[in-house]
């Protein structure tokens, strides 16, 4: 278990799994593709996960046309990413039809909304019916014709972000990314970790606030498993 300090992250635990034999197949629909949540600029946090021994190799996304930048951490089945604001007005811009406001998540520690994002993909390539409201975001740089589909509980600001990507941006599953590693090895250096980590395998975020619909749906679906715990909503993404 990796606990994320709350000095430099809000209170998140991140579960990680050593081992990298066959998981039981997980039911069709949707699942985890990524976790991301809104840092610093130039995401000084992460030397917090390296020091913990988790490895990026530091390299620098750049998402034209929405003001922000990331670092990411691979692993099997999933990844975590670390977002900044690098062009304060086209953060500003986008925000205004992205379904939510970067700027304002960016700044959870003044403003209280949630730095959280939560990015699911449907293991039934295809389909785009969603199982909750959505509204449609398309950024700047995506293939043409493909978009996100937003959550509408992330218009609210203290609810984590909730998206689901379009099936050319999925993330490989465990058993896609060992075919890619016997094919590329090269690619096994992307999930090497120091500590000995291989996948996620849940993911703890905690909300102070009542459970919001889009969680509800997802924890009814075995996706997120939420306890309540005093005046906090932990969920555990699995």
């Amino acid at each position: 278990m990796l606990r994320m300090g709350r000095l430099l992250f809000p209170v998140a635990c991140i579960l990680l799994g050593a081992e990298s034999a066959a998981q039981p197949q997980e039911e069709p629909g949707l699942v985890l593709d990524h976790i991301f949540l809104w840092v610093s600029p130039g995401a000084p946090e992460a030397r917090l996960l390296q020091a913990a021994g988790l490895h990026t190799d530091e390299h620098i996304h750049q998402h034209t046309g929405e003001g922000t930048e990331s670092m990411v951490f691979q692993f099997e089945n999933a990844y975590l990413e670390l977002i900044w604001i690098e062009d304060v007005e086209a953060a500003k811009n986008i925000s205004k039809v992205a379904g939510f406001n970067s700027i304002e998540r960016a700044n959870w520690r003044l403003t209280g909304a949630s730095p959280f994002g939560v990015g699911l993909h449907n293991t039934n390539p295809g389909s785009t019916a969603p199982p909750f409201p959505v509204t449609k975001y398309r950024a700047p740089w995506m293939q043409p014709d493909t978009f996100l589909l937003v959550s509408y509980d992330s218009l609210v600001p203290s609810t984590p972000v909730y998206i689901i990507v379009p099936d050319d941006m999925a993330t490989p599953s465990a058993e896609q990314m060992e075919r890619l590693i016997e094919r590329y090895p090269d690619m096994n250096g992307w999930i090497t970790h120091p500590l000995g980590v291989r996948k996620i395998t849940g993911v703890t975020i905690s909300l102070i606030d009542k459970l919001d619909a889009t969680s509800r749906f997802l924890a009814e679906s075995a996706i997120l498993q939420p306890a309540i715990k005093g005046s906090a909503v932990e969920n555990h993404l699995r």
